[in-house]
């Protein structure tokens, strides 16, 4: 797994990000749901969002609803598959452990 890919899933906030969309069955969840979930701040989860964003392992969709704004997360193909691979390597290393 990319170095920089591994350093970015493994900060806990976006690790949390990533495997709340996981769970989700169509892999996608509203800003607000998942700032009220980890009870992150508005400020704190745009910039977990950027990062992960910028990796290619969400996509972020911006749209209005009663004139409010609606923020879509959706966890990517590659956000799905670099998570597992993320989940492999941790499990290997635990495995040493023993």
């Amino acid at each position: 797994m990319d170095e920089r890919l591994f350093k970015t899933i493994h900060e806990r906030a976006r690790l949390k990000i990533l495997t709340y969309l996981a769970s989700k069955e169509d892999h996608t969840a509203f800003f607000n749901d998942i700032k009220k979930q980890f009870s992150f701040t508005s400020g704190n989860l745009s910039i977990q969002l950027k990062n992960l964003e910028e990796a290619n392992l969400i996509t972020v969709d911006k749209s209005f609803s009663n004139r409010r704004p609606l923020t879509c997360i959706t966890l990517t193909e590659n956000g799905r598959k670099a998570l597992l691979d993320y989940v492999d390597e941790m499990e290997k290393l635990f495995k040493r452990l023993k």
